[in-house]
């Protein structure tokens, strides 16, 4: 299991698994743009449900992006949908 925790001021894209129970730190980065935008190109070529899913994560440990559908369902073109933000970027 790997600490979903980003470093102070950071922001951490964490991929999981499901075919192979996994799930890794993909990087750590300073600006959240960044971090979405490769969250979100690398979510949007997903072929299945169980293909590799994506998400960022704050310093505190929350969870603040991602593919909120990823493991509730998967019955419309995924392509369709829009990765869940959990916090106002306007701010």
């Amino acid at each position: 299991m790997i600490k979903l925790k980003a470093p102070k001021n950071k922001f951490r894209v964490i991929c999981v698994d499901f075919v192979h129970h996994d799930d890794w730190v993909v990087g750590d980065y300073s600006k959240l743009n960044k971090a979405i935008k490769i969250v979100d190109e690398r979510n949007f070529v997903r072929k299945s449900a169980m293909a590799d899913v994506y998400y960022v994560y704050d310093d505190k440990g929350q969870m603040i992006h991602g593919d909120a559908y990823a493991s509730v369902r998967w019955g419309e073109d995924h392509r369709k949908r829009r990765n869940y933000t959990c916090i106002d970027l306007a701010k």
